[in-house]
């Protein structure tokens, strides 16, 4: 039996992605997504699309990019383009320390959305896997107790030399590339029997409804109708269960109530 965890990136970057996520949640196509709080408006939206119903499944997609910065100190500043407002685009010149003040802000202001400790943490582009991030990352992880996304060498290390619970394979190459839902299943038997049938998978996608507010945030804007379709495609076709797949949170992974893996 393999555990399996589709999540459902950037909750609260648009009205049609909170929709497509909604949607897919209700249908059980998939079980986990990570909330966006730094993007224009991110609150409101998280609030008009029932975020303080997802306790539980919900996580924090950790930014630096798209969007303004969360931290309310004079710190803020240095986060950001003078000009703009929104995030500089030298994101590796930013001191770690600053980093780890904006994303504990972002956490905090998820966790009251909604209403209760963040399911885990993963990042907006990959950020977490940026070696001068690595150690904020996993800073977090330890200092709030939640699991987080790996994917990468370093970060693996870092959460297992920490104690630190995720999935043993995250599947990012699906996502975003106009792959249909048999790509997705090919991508799953070949993992899992790398695994031997057991162990657990996180499977990152980016559902959506394509319009002009998203085309006008995301580069990832058609291909989003193409993971919310396939998506579908495999629940409705009960294909996971079929294939001794168990669909699971990160709150459900086997690890403890602290948030660190079992010992």
């Amino acid at each position: 039996m393999i555990k399996l965890i589709i999540n459902g990136d950037d909750f609260g970057m648009t009205d049609g992605v909170c929709r497509a996520i909604r949607e897919l949640l209700d249908a059980g196509a998939i079980s986990s997504t990570s909330v966006m709080v730094a993007v224009h408006a991110a609150p409101e939206r998280c609030k008009r699309w029932g975020i303080s119903s997802l306790r539980g499944v919900a996580g924090v997609h950790l930014q630096l990019t798209n969007g303004r910065p969360t931290l309310k100190t004079g710190d803020a500043r240095a986060l950001s383009d003078p000009s703009s407002g929104c995030f500089r685009a030298d994101i590796e010149a930013l001191p770690p320390e600053l980093v780890l003040q904006e994303w504990r802000a972002q956490i905090d202001l998820a966790a009251d959305l909604i209403g209760a400790s963040p399911s885990h943490l993963d990042s907006h582009r990959g950020l977490h896997h940026l070696p001068g991030f690595v150690d904020v990352y996993i800073t977090l992880a330890r200092e709030y107790r939640l699991p987080v996304r790996g994917g990468s060498d370093l970060v693996c290390q870092r959460m297992m030399e920490n104690k630190i619970s995720g999935t043993d394979v995250v599947l990012f190459d699906w996502t975003g590339r106009d792959l249909k839902a048999e790509d997705l299943k090919r991508q799953l038997v070949t993992t899992a029997r790398s695994l031997g049938g057991r162990g657990s998978i996180e499977v990152v996608s980016h559902p959506g409804y394509c319009d002009a507010e998203l085309i006008a945030v995301s580069s990832l804007n058609t291909r989003r109708n193409g993971d919310r379709m396939a998506l579908h495609e495999i629940a409705a076709s009960r294909w996971l269960t079929l294939n001794s797949f168990v669909l699971v949170s990160y709150s459900e992974l086997g690890i403890d109530k602290t948030g660190f893996a079992e010992t």
